[in-house]
């Protein structure tokens, strides 16, 4: 008898016939939602099991409430629990949105743009010339990058139209401009029109079915409404880590396009570092990190 099924028998006693089975499925339901939601935040299958039984309480508990409750059936005894007592920790098991995440699509990722580089400092558009003469021309250097990423496939991008609704269902209103999707208007509950430009954050990825659909660079995303919006900005979590933005909450990533909180950072501790070494010596040339 593994550890859910000693916990169920636990958390059941008392129960007999019909009654027990109801009360068995129900929790049961319960514990395999919540090691799923673990799941996608990253945990191992035994952590999430752990964590699930762990968010539940006592078995004891349960039974004892369970006993206790002798009127309806037992799905409306369950839930009556759920509703009052909050055995099961009601506010655990709810839902948050979803932001679907993907791969930088290869020729975006490791195309050769000389318009974006003459956005770079002369020393960095330099640096870039040097490595692109030292791979043998243009042609090389983006094939390397190709199979550098074809390797170590990172999650970058987060869906834009996944995020408006994440935004829209916590009540913050979003407009957009017609043909620029990338240039977001908010206002949180309250509050007064924001400006949000995500342009050059953005790219178009193709769908299965043929047609394509816009994602925004996740760090990019972070770093524009870090340093433009007025009000909470956080990010909680290491695997698809939860973002607040005002009042609205959502998952970014999935079980199966997970996304790591780490990569969220890049432009902000490329900042900060910036900033630590620039005044470690003001004698020494200024440095920019890229």
């Amino acid at each position: 008898m593994n550890v859910v099924e000693r916990y169920l028998k636990r958390a059941t006693r008392g129960l007999w016939g019909q009654k027990k089975r109801d009360a068995t499925t129900e929790l049961r339901g319960a514990i395999e939602d919540k090691i799923y939601r673990h799941r996608l935040c990253g945990l191992s299958a035994i952590e999430a099991e752990r964590a699930a039984l762990r968010d539940l309480g006592s078995p004891a508990l349960i039974s004892r409430d369970l006993n206790r409750v002798h009127t309806g059936p037992q799905v409306m005894r369950l839930a009556l629990l759920l509703g009052v007592a909050g055995v099961l920790g009601v506010h655990a098991a709810a839902q948050l949105p979803m932001i679907h995440a993907a791969p930088v699509p290869l020729a975006e990722a490791c195309r050769y743009d000389e318009a974006k580089l003459a956005q770079f400092s002369s020393e960095d558009r330099a640096m870039v010339r040097a490595r692109i003469d030292k791979a043998g021309g243009r042609a090389n250097y983006e094939a390397a990058c190709r199979v550098r990423n074809l390797v170590a496939v990172q999650n970058d991008l987060l869906s834009l139209p996944d995020l408006i609704s994440a935004l829209r269902a916590a009540k913050v209103e979003v407009q957009t401009l017609p043909g620029l999707d990338s240039y977001l208007q908010l206002r949180l509950p309250g509050g007064d029109w924001q400006g949000v430009i995500l342009t050059g954050a953005t790219v178009d990825v193709p769908t299965a079915s043929g047609s394509a659909q816009t994602y925004v660079f996740a760090a990019g995303l972070i770093n524009v409404i870090r340093g433009s919006f007025t009000g909470e900005v956080r990010v909680s979590g290491t695997v698809n880590p939860v973002l607040h933005i005002g009042p609205a909450r959502m998952q970014l990533g999935t079980a199966e396009r997970p996304v790591q909180a780490s990569n969220l950072h890049s432009f902000a501790v490329a900042d900060e570092l910036t900033r630590l070494m620039n005044s470690a010596s003001a004698t020494r040339p200024r440095l920019n990190i890229i």
